[in-house]
């Protein structure tokens, strides 16, 4: 599946390097919530879950919040990054 510049396939391990940021998502709906994503550039965003983290909260990100990181992990359920493993650059 392709997510703005980056080809991932689900269940596939790889890394990827970029910044976390916090996005509202799915304006409007029952699921609106501010969501973690790791930002590659300007067209790719992609929305991320840190296994064994609350759905609602994403606190494994708080303190890595705009900073440059590794995330290895693979494309999940509803096309989120699921992430294994947190690596600061």
């Amino acid at each position: 599946m392709k997510i703005g510049n980056v080809e991932l396939e689900k269940g596939v391990e790889t890394v990827l390097r970029g910044t976390i940021i916090y996005l509202r998502a799915n304006v409007g709906s029952k699921s609106e919530w501010v969501y973690p994503f790791l930002y590659l550039d300007r067209n790719t965003v992609i929305k991320i879950f840190k296994e064994g983290d609350d759905p609602l909260g994403n606190h494994s990100f708080d303190e890595i919040d705009g900073k440059l990181v590794d995330l290895k992990g693979s494309l999940g359920r509803s096309n989120f990054f699921d992430v294994k493993e947190i690596t600061k650059i």
